[in-house]
């Protein structure tokens, strides 16, 4: 039997694992659909403006939503927004089995799978810190990164049987080698050092304070360049005319190539030697799937503080926040071949990885065979 697999997803990361889960589900399914019902109103809009500005500033509610009151208040608001467009959508598409990148949808499916007769597997989307609120308790199976996502399950009474810490779904397309020399033609880059700064898909305005370190010097040997700036289409023309402001007083600037929202980020971190950018999981995980060291220099407070531990356990980089450590580490790296050191480490962690969709497909070949059964 071929099942049919309804994904129940939302933007930025969380689309980034329902594409990976897609992709790995496609050779075993009749047919995947990937669905957003999670991405409108005021929560979301504040939450890009504290992304794009202010990330420390997301530690309170972070903080506050742990409560169980307020936990039960979100799941009230969500039974009395959501609950009628979720299951006119299961409805639609009859799927055999269910799985959640988004913790939104979790009040309603945790209430009516009992009554009916799909699958639900639910990815715990932070490998560190955890939160309650990305857990269900009516799913088949809660996957998550490791013991951290393990222990808190046990703790909110969620049966051991139902939590699978199998590593991180990271898309297969990071895991496959790409033709270097025809990226760098395509772009005009050579093989000098390359930098990739990618700041997510919403484009975090911490980038500025980076411009005049990478600018302004004359670096001990050539580098070049790669901008991500995602969607935030203000940060891309700020790059880009900062960028031509300092060509006419430094005659040996690097070479800077700027991309805005892209699908192709497996393309640009083949050809680059570091990744630098914000400590979301999936770029993490995604730079060590290419074998690249990852140097974090800000990330979201409360959902992403446990991403700076993550990187410094396993040894994946360096975390950077403060512009005092990240400039002489980057000479460093200029002048130096340190970014060798991490080579074992990061090979460990994508093998680990690599795994995780493999583990998730015999899952869901597992369930399927039950239902049918």
């Amino acid at each position: 039997m071929r099942p049919k697999i309804l994904i129940l997803s939302a933007a930025e990361g969380h689309a980034s694992i329902a594409k990976a889960v897609k992709d790995y589900l496609k050779p075993v399914s009749s047919k995947v659909e990937i669905v957003n019902l999670m991405n409108d109103g005021l929560g979301f809009g504040a939450y890009r403006a504290i992304y794009r500005f202010s990330p420390s500033l997301f530690k309170i509610p972070f903080k506050l939503a742990q409560m169980n009151k307020i936990r039960q208040m979100f799941k009230i608001y969500i039974q009395n927004t959501k609950r009628a467009q979720i299951i006119d959508v299961i409805k639609k598409y009859d799927p055999d089995v269910i799985i959640t990148t988004h913790f939104g949808y979790l009040p309603v499916l945790d209430e009516i799978k009992p009554l009916t007769k799909f699958k639900h597997i639910n990815v715990v989307t932070d490998p560190i810190t955890v939160h309650p609120l990305l857990y269900s308790y009516e799913a088949d199976f809660n996957l998550g990164f490791n013991a951290d996502f393990f222990e808190l399950g046990i703790r909110l009474g969620i049966p051991k049987s139902r939590l699978l810490p199998i590593g991180w779904l990271t898309h297969p397309d990071f895991f496959k080698k790409l033709d270097k020399q025809k990226i760098r033609q395509e772009i005009g880059f050579n093989d000098d050092l390359t930098l990739l700064i990618c700041w997510g898909s919403e484009g975090s305005n911490s980038i500025i304070s980076l411009l005049p370190i990478l600018f302004l010097p004359k670096h001990p040997r050539p580098i070049q360049i790669i901008f991500i700036a995602g969607s935030n289409t203000g940060l891309k023309k700020l790059i880009e005319q900062s960028y031509k402001l300092a060509k006419k007083v430094n005659p040996d600037i690097a070479r800077v190539h700027v991309v805005g929202f892209t699908d192709e980020m497996a393309k640009y971190m083949e050809i680059s030697d570091v990744v630098i950018g914000k400590a979301g999981p999936n770029l993490i995980f995604e730079a060590a799937a290419k074998m690249k060291p990852f140097i974090a220099i800000t990330h979201i407070s409360g959902q992403e503080d446990g991403n700076l531990d993550l990187i410094r356990k396993y040894d994946l980089g360096w975390v950077a926040e403060d512009l005092s450590i990240f400039n002489p580490l980057l000479k460093k790296i200029i002048k130096s071949d340190i970014l060798k050191d991490k080579e074992k480490s990061i090979k460990k962690m994508a093998e680990k990885n690599k795994q995780a969709g493999l583990k998730l497909v015999e899952l869901v070949k597992k369930l399927v065979a039950e239902k049918a059964g």
